[in-house]
């Protein structure tokens, strides 16, 4: 017997250290469970509306008054309430008195202390008795005073109070309070604070006491307890919530546009209290206009004789941030110009997958350059100086052709890193536990004219060696912005991700240049696979939070503002759920948590799990909130390690510097657009820190219309015929766009008209061989929440058969076959062949064997290194 519990006694710790060490490892995908909401009611109207299930009768005492929306009723006077029916068949679609949750707006004609002077029921089913009960009752309560909240409940023979809370209510004020109940516990959110919680529902009234009392709003079934006050907003779910909904309410912004007029009509969450500006500016531009200064209102109209039809604006009311376009926008076919900055190691291991995303940017609008440069090199501080300071002169001088031009750079690989500050932004200052020093600092290459000092700080970091910042070593000083960034600038890079293995990936590479390609391979093909539509994300937002409340206010401001401007603030299009643990991939996903070096949620996320399949953030556009996310080059950073996810991570940012402005994606805009307003802080008057950067593809835009399939194009005489293919079928499809160009890296041309085209065909009359190039591009307009705007596919390209021209491309290159000159006049003897095979210059070239019977040392060539040379000695006449 001893041996025996001995052995299990081993047995037992060994699972549970298991457990805990493969915590990380296999966390089970769930189901996103979306609260749907079973009933609602807003008493616009004094009967009910139509939908969602409601039956309900209003008494004659009811007075109808100003609701927190539109009318709502008030009810004051005894006998005054409404009525809705809990028929069998009705009830069991829209409640559920076990498990649930009721959300009300209330507004009382009282204070705390004097109270409605009698109880008074916020809602009430069945009708209260002595004990023991002999009926059954289910209510939500206030006691005389009006200073206590009670949840209680009766059926026959048995009684309790779930919930007894204390609360200090004001007259005149509007409170947004929300009743969450289940079997394991019960409890009650007043304006996003909580009370409880209390016991598990265990008793409710029999179904034939919910027929035939049904639910009393605003009183009890006897018309003695009025809640003297106005009720507003009514909803039902038959799901536990939690203080999530009215958390997002705290920051949501809604509009509506009427375009006859023009105006816009803005509608928020507001306590009929507080002070609110409401401010408006043109997108892009940093200058804010007041448009008012109101007191107790929770909407706004803006017609102002300013507004101008095609225009978009953002408007500002408080900490809400909405964009909205006053008549529907027209296509954007010309994005602004791109620079790849791809270190030389990554350039020669990817080329095939830096050559489609070259032409992915150049058919979302792009115009693009590409340059080389070195690695990064932190060991030597002279070498390291010099490659920061050439890389940020590469940049000013492809700026400065053409400043006037929208400009965004990417840097591919391990490029040199720019380190600044001495703050630690996220508080952690202590021995052992210290992260104060220099940080990551793309944005300092996109600053071209502020002044950057490395004079000031010095700290010597003994915890993260790399934050050491002494003057003179390279690092700057600065932990603010000191000017305004001309360039939008993002960083697509898997170094120093150690711990990352290759056992996952297409040919189990070993080796971490291997690796490292091998994940910037993965991730320019997931990037090629969303532009296309090949990879799907659902148009909501996953905000989870792992922190205390006290600590939630950052996530809070950028999910909720965000996720409410770019989709709506339906109940379903910002929902509390982690984007690690969904089935079905969001667009954009916000995770806060106590972070770590290498993990994240206290350790619930690891990196070294980051690149297995199925354990990544399923959000297209990742947002994380938590200690050491903004230094995202220290060792195993799980930051950085998010963009090697197999499904989602396109980019990922830390939310660690304060708030992001993304509203100008809901309009078709480019990340890098919001990145410029937000690093620039665009009329705020506020310090920007130098943490605030982007880890992806900046280009990235948040909706994607897919492509037209195969395209094919045929000359006949002096004209050629284009055709293509259309496999799916869009909402709102408004037919393709033309283009033509003389190089495959553009710039196009539109030779299509100013209307779409209907027909899967186009017959170009005008064609020459000087552009011998086509692209095409689907056209479909989107409807967001701030408006519509017309939407561009990714662009097809076809080079038609039987062009000739001098300029060769990969499209006139089939694969596995070369695409060699016109033979040329060899002098007698052997001729060393090399032949490049499918890059956008592919030929022929041939060297004499001379006495020393040696190649040249450089074989020159406008690709430094092809995808495939093959060598061959072939005799010449």
């Amino acid at each position: 017997m001893r041996t025996g519990f001995v052995i299990m006694r081993a047995l037992c710790f060994a699972i549970l250290i298991g457990s805990v060490s493969g915590k990380a490892q296999r966390l089970p995908i769930v189901l996103d469970m979306l609260p749907q909401r079973s009933a609602y009611e807003s008493f616009d109207a004094p009967e009910p509306s139509s939908g969602e299930g409601l039956q309900w009768k209003a008494s004659d005492r009811v007075d109808w008054v100003s609701g927190f929306q539109g009318q709502a009723p008030q009810l004051a006077d005894r006998g005054a309430g409404i009525h809705f029916s809990l028929k069998p068949g009705v009830r069991a679609k829209w409640l559920n008195l076990r498990e649930g949750s009721l959300r009300f707006r209330f507004r009382p004609n009282w204070n705390s202390g004097e109270g409605p002077g009698h109880y008074a029921s916020f809602f009430s089913i069945g009708a209260w008795t002595p004990d023991p009960p002999t009926v059954g009752y289910w209510a939500l309560t206030t006691n005389p005073s009006g200073d206590q909240v009670i949840f209680s409940a009766q059926q026959v023979g048995r009684g309790t109070t779930y919930l007894r809370s204390a609360f200090e209510f004001q007259s005149g004020r509007w409170y947004d309070m929300l009743l969450v109940y289940s079997p394991a516990a019960t409890r009650l959110y007043i304006d996003g604070k909580i009370f409880g919680p209390g016991q598990g529902v265990a008793v409710a009234p029999s179904d034939g006491v919910c027929e035939q009392f049904g639910l009393r709003l605003g009183n009890d079934h006897h018309g003695n307890q009025p809640i003297r006050g106005t009720i507003d907003e009514f909803e039902v779910y038959r799901r536990a919530l939690s203080g999530f909904v009215q958390r997002k309410d705290a920051f949501a912004l809604t509009a509506s546009i009427d375009q006859a007029v023009p105006s816009v009509n803005l509608r928020w969450s507001s306590n009929g209290k507080e002070r609110v500006t409401v401010r408006r500016r043109e997108l892009g531009k940093s200058q804010w206009a007041l448009l008012s200064s109101v007191i107790s209102t929770n909407r706004f109209v803006d017609t102002s004789p300013g507004l101008k039809a095609g225009s978009r604006y953002e408007y500002a009311i408080g900490q809400r941030r909405i964009s909205v376009a006053v008549a529907d926008l027209p296509a954007v076919e010309h994005r602004g110009r791109a620079l790849l900055l791809i270190t030389r190691e990554a350039s020669a291991r990817i080329a095939g997958a830096l050559n489609r995303f070259k032409l992915d940017l150049v058919g979302d609008g792009w115009i693009v350059e590409q340059r080389e440069i070195p690695k990064h090199d932190l060991k030597r501080s002279a070498r390291y100086r010099r490659r920061v300071a050439e890389v940020k002169s590469l940049i000013r001088q492809w700026y400065q052709k053409s400043p006037a031009e929208r400009a965004a750079v990417l840097l591919i690989g391990n490029a040199p890193i720019p380190y600044s500050g001495a703050r630690a932004e996220d508080g952690h200052r202590r021995k052992g536990d210290d992260h104060r020093g220099a940080w990551p600092c793309d944005a300092y290459y996109g600053d071209l004219d502020g002044v950057w000092t490395d004079k000031a700080i010095s700290h010597v970091n003994r915890t993260l060696r790399s934050n050491t910042n002494r003057p003179g070593d390279g690092k700057f000083d600065q932990d603010y912005l000191p000017s305004a960034l001309e360039v939008a600038v993002s960083r697509i890079d898997f170094s120093n991700l150690p711990c990352l293995s290759g056992d996952a990936l297409p040919g189990n590479p070993s080796g971490s240049a291997a690796i490292e390609a091998a994940l910037l391979q993965q991730y320019f093909d997931k990037n090629h696979a969303y532009r296309t539509g090949q990879l799907r994300f659902a148009d909501r937002a996953a905000v989870k939070s792992y922190l205390p409340d006290r600590l939630q206010q950052n996530i809070d401001r950028n999910a909720f503002s965000n996720g409410c401007s770019l989709f709506g603030n339906r109940i379903d299009s910002v929902c509390e759920l982690d984007c690690f643990m969904i089935s079905r991939p969001v667009l954009w996903g916000f995770l806060a948590g106590y972070g770590g070096t290498e993990s994240f949620a206290s350790g619930r996320y690891q990196t070294q799990f980051m690149n297995q399949p199925g354990y990544g953030p399923k959000a297209a556009f990742f947002m994380v909130y938590g200690s050491w996310s903004a230094n995202w080059n220290i060792e195993n950073s799980f930051t950085k390690s998010a963009l090697a996810g197999t499904v989602g991570g396109l980019v990922v940012m830390s939310s660690l510097h304060g708030r992001w402005n993304l509203s100008a994606l809901a309009l078709g805009e480019p990340l890098s657009t919001s990145y410029l307003e937000t690093a620039n802080g665009l009329g705020e008057n506020r310090a920007v820190p130098r943490s605030v950067s982007i880890l992806g593809d900046i280009t990235l835009r948040c909706h994607v219309v897919p492509p037209v399939g195969t395209v094919d194009g045929h000359r006949n005489g002096g004209s050629v015929l284009l055709s293509w293919n259309i496999d799916e079928k869009t909402k709102n499809d408004l037919g393709c766009f033309i283009y033509r160009s003389r190089n495959v890296h553009g710039p196009y041309r539109r030779i299509s008209g100013l209307e779409p085209i209907r027909v899967q065909e186009y017959i170009d009359h005008e064609a020459t061989t000087d552009e011998p190039y086509y692209m095409v591009r689907r056209v479909a307009m989107m409807m967001t929440p701030g408006g519509r705007y017309t939407n561009l596919s990714q662009g097809r390209f076809l080079k038609p058969e039987g062009w000739t021209h001098p300029r060769r491309s990969p499209l006139s290159c089939r694969s596995g076959q070369t695409n060699p000159r016109r033979p040329r006049r060899r002098r007698r003897g052997f001729s060393i062949i090399l032949e490049r095979w499918c890059c956008p210059r592919a030929r022929h070239q041939s060297y004499r064997l001379g006495s020393s019977h040696r190649l040249p040392r450089r074989v020159r060539s406008p690709w430094s290194r092809p995808r495939q040379t093959r060598c061959r000695v072939k005799p010449s006449a």
